[in-house]
């Protein structure tokens, strides 16, 4: 019968503990899970019992955080290993990273805990309103640690982040850090097991050690001296050589002993093909070290103390090598890491300085706009008020063309005030501050519908709102680019007998995307290019009145909100604006 180890652990880890027991094919071990309840530590000890009871060969083990702390002791004075954390995330993460977020007010989730969250505010007896509150007065944002398992962790992240009205963000596991955890216990099961079986192999505790605490380093020169100290105390062999491989590049060469013959044995060991093979003297072995079919170095044992038990060193060495294998692929991946986000640390603190040079300069300009626009303004007040003086004291005295001229340097004098304004208004969206709370698109977009009624009610425009659209957004914005959709389209069918006007969600797109169609005009795509630039027109001021700075409005007020906007079109067919945004919601 084969020897089986039951692995206790709480439901919110079973995705990620089934996962890594596939893909590591650690097939001896049968996973056992309690239900998750982090406020209420786990007391009854009744399932490990059933575990035990399976099979009589079978051993047990426990992994997980402060829920086992009140069975931690009683499960180990009945053989069961218990490898606890102070806090359960850190079978994920490093434990500085989940106490930098637990310092700045975050509320950490694990994909698995996404499934119950609805039922863990029944049973803490919250309303939506208490819930809301609670989390906004002592909680800054959401964080997931994003396992890689479960495709709907971050929709699912989103959901409660907006009902509970905080923000959200992911941060990126993967199961490095959990794969260590489950290889430090089956490799310390399997440990104890060759012990029992070779009495001859002393002080497996020293080996328990040293596993334990290679599997903790961040930095690969530390595990391989973990790794030399563990096989020279192992072994005490007349020569231990490590040589780290790389994408097939050889590092630096480890030695117990120096050696006058580096390139022979560099040379050698690159060429070495098996993944493990016994000295030809007999008096050691060699063996690579190689994860998902990546050599990552190669060990040489020579002249071991006691060649009669070389094979027995072989044996123990293959058993505790994917650990050191697992290990040392961590510690890469970490140090990896920690240089992508020294260069992100570089290119975000170039950003800053950026983004304060830009901020004074955005300063500049607004102080310069508000400046010329006051000394553009006095002129034309002049002129359009003098221009009025001229066409009401003077009218007798001027022929029709003269009138002619004065009205249309009023027109234009009134025309260039317009365009004054329209640019304040637009370099302001570029620095209001964005509010998101839910927003009705679909009454907003009704109550425009009566309003453009109301002003034209000779007017035949069949308006199609679809119903029940929501999103998050800033609620003043959004209206102004509601207004100058839905009023192009208004302004674009005027010359229809009967228009049609729609606003609704396209089906199409992967992202939620809204839409603003008309049976109007329309354009010539060839000219889409210029639609969301300030004071280009696809018509004359003489077919359709505008001055061409709404759809660049819009567009502004679609980035700030993280979104893209589109047209399509064809001459006399009509046109369809669509739109996405963040954060918008399943309605």
């Amino acid at each position: 019968m084969q020897a089986k180890l039951c692995l206790l652990s709480c439901e919110y880890f079973r995705n990620e503990l089934e996962t890594v027991l596939q893909e590591e094919h650690l097939d001896e071990v049968e996973l056992i899970t309690f239900p998750g309840n982090c406020d209420h530590p786990l007391t009854d000890t009744g399932i490990l019992e059933d575990a035990m009871a399976r099979s009589p060969t079978a051993k047990c083990a426990a992994l997980g955080g402060g829920c086992l702390s009140a069975v931690s002791e009683l499960l180990k004075t009945r053989g069961c290993q218990v490898e606890t954390a102070g806090n359960c995330f850190e079978l994920l993460a490093e434990p500085s990273a989940i106490q930098s977020h637990l310092d700045e007010g975050a509320h950490l989730i694990i994909p698995g805990m996404l499934n119950q969250w609805r039922e863990s505010f029944k049973a803490w007896d919250f309303s939506e309103q208490q819930a809301r509150k609670f989390f906004t007065d002592s909680t800054t944002r959401l964080v997931l640690l994003d396992t890689g398992v479960g495709e709907d962790a971050a929709t699912a992240t989103r959901e409660m982040a907006r009902e509970l009205g905080i923000p959200w963000e992911s941060m990126p596991m993967g199961l490095g850090r959990l794969r260590l955890q489950l290889h430090r216990i089956v490799t310390r099961w399997r440990l104890d097991s060759l012990r029992k079986a070779e009495h001859q192999l002393a002080d497996y505790a020293m080996i328990h050690d040293l596993i334990s605490t290679a599997s903790t380093l961040t930095d690969e020169e530390l595990v391989i001296e973990q790794v030399m100290e563990l096989f020279n105390m192992l072994c005490a062999p007349g020569q231990l050589i490590y040589l780290p491989l790389d994408n097939g590049n050889s590092g630096k060469l480890h030695t117990a002993m120096p050696i006058s013959d580096e390139d022979e044995i560099r040379e050698h060991l690159v060429g070495q093909m098996e993944a493990y093979q016994m000295n030809e003297d007999g008096k050691g072995f060699q063996i690579v070290i190689e994860r998902n079919e990546q050599r990552l170095g190669i060990l040489l044992v020579q002249r071991v103390a006691f060649p009669e038990y070389s094979e027995r060193y072989l044996n123990l060495a293959l058993t505790i090598t994917p650990t050191i294998a697992l290990a040392i692929s961590n510690a890469r991946t970490f140090q990896q890491q920690l240089l992508a986000e020294a260069k992100v640390k570089v290119l975000n603190d170039e950003l800053k300085q950026r983004l304060i040079a830009v901020d004074a300069l955005n300063k500049e300009l607004e102080s310069f706009t508000y400046s010329v626009s006051h000394d553009l303004r006095g002129p034309l007040h002049s002129l359009d008020g003098f221009s009025n003086i001229l066409l009401r004291d003077y009218h007798q005295r001027m022929d029709e063309r003269g009138k002619r001229y004065l009205d249309r340097l009023r027109a234009n004098a009134q025309r260039m005030g317009q365009l004054i304004d329209d640019l304040l208004r637009l370099s302001r969206l570029t620095r209001v501050e964005l509010v998101r709370e839910p927003v009705d698109l679909s009454g907003m977009v009704r109550e425009l519908a009566a309003d453009l009624s109301e002003t034209s009610p000779d007017r035949q425009v069949e308006f199609r709102i679809e119903e029940g659209l929501t999103v998050d957004c800033d609620p003043s914005l959004m209206k102004v680019v509601l207004e100058n959709l839905i009023g192009n389209a208004w302004k674009y069918t005027s010359k229809e007998e009967t228009a049609v006007i729609e606003f609704g969600r396209d089906q199409h797109e992967e992202a939620p995307t809204f839409l603003v169609r008309d049976s109007g005009d329309g354009f010539d795509m060839s000219y889409a290019d210029k639609l969301f630039l300030p004071f280009q027109r696809l018509h004359t001021e003489e077919e359709f009145p505008g001055n061409g700075i709404g759809l660049a409005t819009v567009q502004r007020i679609i980035l700030r909100h993280g979104g893209r906007i589109w047209a399509e079109a064809q001459p006399g067919k009509g046109a369809s604006f669509y739109f996405t945004l963040e954060y918008v919601e399943s309605a």
